[in-house]
């Protein structure tokens, strides 16, 4: 009686045991049968603005190598490496005295002739009189006056030389031709330098800055036949770490001719630079506007993708069964990727969860609440 008993409590216990096993079974078969969720969203319309996408390289509005224009030996640096400097400011100062001792003695012998031609003078108007008075001969008179003349001139000589020797000592004191940021001084005080030879610094100018970049003639056309033309255009620039283009600038040069080796042509942009972020020699990446798409269809950039065939999306057709939908994809538009050809803008676009919808297979789609394109998965058309 007592192993019956036993019995019948295992039995009960195993089944006890078993029956949430099942349930977890069933439960598993129905969550498997059900279609799997995906993000979708209709397609939005609206105007693209058309660019065309060019490289280029970062230059100065100006540039200046600063050379001295006078022998001599280097005695002060008047700058910090790296500032921003005025036009006309001291940058360096080469030993004067010489010059000073030059400009002195020019001085002086402007004395002397001023001198000279006081006494020529004198002399002329006395013979003047005494010509009056048949005192003296007419070819004296003539020889004093060639005295003034020759006094005269040598004060001019004289006055010149002083002029010369003025601009020399001028140009001891090396200024900015220019404003802008100063580069390093290469050469330290004491050191002797030659005029045109020595290079002290480089300054340069780069706000505003240019940027050179070529154009090969297919886009040239295209440019022409949208826009009328390049000269002119508004452009859009970014560094190569920013993502969108920031800087606002205008063409202002178109070469005259087509380069026959490359097949582009060189322009150049103007761009202002007030925090002095952009430096010569860097990549930049230029937009140009050449037009304006109007009302077309966009897409979330995510929801494009690209097999043997091209460009695709996913869209969720009749009985929510995913489709595969091949495309003519266009430019990037606010809302997303433009896609000029094989959609409708009724169509459901799969957004999200694109691993889950696969071609021929029913999902169940869900309207995508903040989506990058268009009015939900359920709206109307």
């Amino acid at each position: 009686m007592k192993r019956a008993c036993a019995y019948l409590i295992g039995a009960c216990c195993l089944l006890a045991a078993l029956a949430p096993a099942a349930g977890c079974t069933k439960e598993r078969k129905l969550a498997a049968a059900q279609p799997p969720s995906v993000v979708c969203a209709r397609p939005e319309r609206g105007d693209v603005p058309l660019y065309m996408e060019f490289t280029g390289t970062i230059a100065p509005l100006e540039f200046v190598e600063l050379r001295p224009r006078v022998d001599g030996y280097l005695e002060e640096v008047l700058f910090e490496p790296g500032a921003l400097v005025e036009k006309g400011q001291p940058l360096f100062t080469i030993d004067p005295r010489p010059y000073l001792a030059r400009l002195n003695e020019a001085k002086g012998r402007l004395a002397i002739r001023r001198a000279e031609l006081k006494a020529a003078t004198a002399t002329l108007n006395r013979k003047q009189r005494a010509l009056r008075d048949r005192a003296v001969s007419e070819v004296e008179v003539i020889e004093a006056q060639a005295a003034v003349e020759t006094a005269q001139a040598g004060i001019e000589a004289a006055q010149a030389a002083v002029d010369t020797e003025t601009l020399q000592l001028s140009y001891t004191h090396v200024r900015s031709p220019l404003a802008g940021r100063v580069g390093r001084s290469e050469k330290d005080p004491g050191n002797l330098v030659q005029a045109g030879t020595t290079l002290l610094s480089t300054v340069v100018c780069d706000d505003p800055f240019h940027v050179y970049f070529q154009v090969n003639e297919r886009d040239l056309l295209r440019a022409r036949s949208l826009a009328g033309g390049m000269r002119g255009r508004p452009l859009r620039l970014g560094l190569l770490e920013q993502k969108d283009h920031p800087y606002e600038g205008v063409i202002d040069f178109v070469d005259t001719t087509l380069d026959a080796d490359s097949g582009t042509i060189r322009m150049r942009g103007v761009f202002r630079n007030p925090e002095h972020e952009a430096v010569a020699g860097m990549f930049a990446r230029v937009r140009v506007a050449v037009g304006l798409l109007r009302d077309a269809l966009q897409v979330p950039e995510r929801a494009v993708g690209r097999d043997q065939q091209g460009r695709y999306v996913l869209v969720v057709g009749e009985g929510d069964v995913v489709r595969h939908r091949v495309v003519e994809a266009g430019p990037a538009g606010p809302a997303g990727r433009v896609i000029v050809a094989g959609l409708d803008a009724g169509d459901r676009v799969v957004v999200d969860g694109v691993q889950m919808a696969q071609p021929g297979r029913t999902v169940r789609p869900v309207a995508a609440a903040n989506a990058t394109a268009g009015r939900p998965a359920g709206a109307g058309n």
